[in-house]
């Protein structure tokens, strides 16, 4: 009988203890939002041409490497919500800019 209960317990744990737990997947930002304030330099140069990978993208970009689309959305959205960039913007136009000149893309839908 203590064998029934025991198998009874250790299923019933199994089966809580699997249960995953959704997150806000794509609503936090893994870096201090204050080292994304080298992103606002991207806007400055928008009458230049902006070339993936070059000198004046990679503060910007190394941050957000290794990230996902979604993920560096919501990180230079916050840092833009609290004017950390240092200027105003456009939130939908500029954050695409940026993301774009890093190879990332605007998730369709994205509202920040």
């Amino acid at each position: 009988m203590a064998s029934k209960k025991f198998v009874l317990f250790l299923a019933v744990s199994l089966v809580v203890l699997g249960v995953a737990t959704p997150g806000a997947f794509g609503q936090s930002c893994p870096y201090n939002t204050l080292q994304l304030g080298v992103c606002a330099d991207l806007l400055k140069l928008v009458d230049a041409t902006v070339n993936v990978g070059s000198a004046s993208t990679q503060p910007c970009c190394s941050l957000l490497n290794g990230l996902a689309d979604l993920d560096a959305a919501a990180c230079l959205c916050t840092a833009a919500k609290v004017n950390l960039l240092g200027i105003n913007l456009n939130l939908g136009v500029d954050l695409s800019l940026i993301l774009n000149s890093c190879g990332k893309k605007l998730p369709a839908g994205y509202v920040c």
